[in-house]
């Protein structure tokens, strides 16, 4: 596909066990064909979360980034509670 639009971002953890636990729980959202103007890839680089989106258009591009960035902070402050 011919993405206009991408943007990457990396969420740095405490640990990498903590970026490991947001990244499973992001797992589900992953490759479920739900996003048919956008492309989401998430990788784990040590204590950090690598996220690269890419779009057709900016409306699509905001709404997954808002959406996994959400999420991914939703993970932080659960793993803040149950230490």
């Amino acid at each position: 596909m011919n993405w206009k639009y991408s943007i990457r971002a990396e969420i740095i953890f405490d640990s990498e066990k903590n970026a490991k636990m947001a990244l499973e729980s992001l797992k589900p959202e992953l490759g479920q064909g739900h996003e048919s103007r956008a492309s989401t890839d998430i990788k784990l680089k040590n204590n950090s979360l690598a996220l690269n989106i890419k779009a057709l258009d900016r409306t699509a591009l905001r709404a997954s980034f808002n959406s996994f960035t959400k999420s991914i902070l939703l993970s932080g402050q659960f793993l803040e509670v149950i230490r």
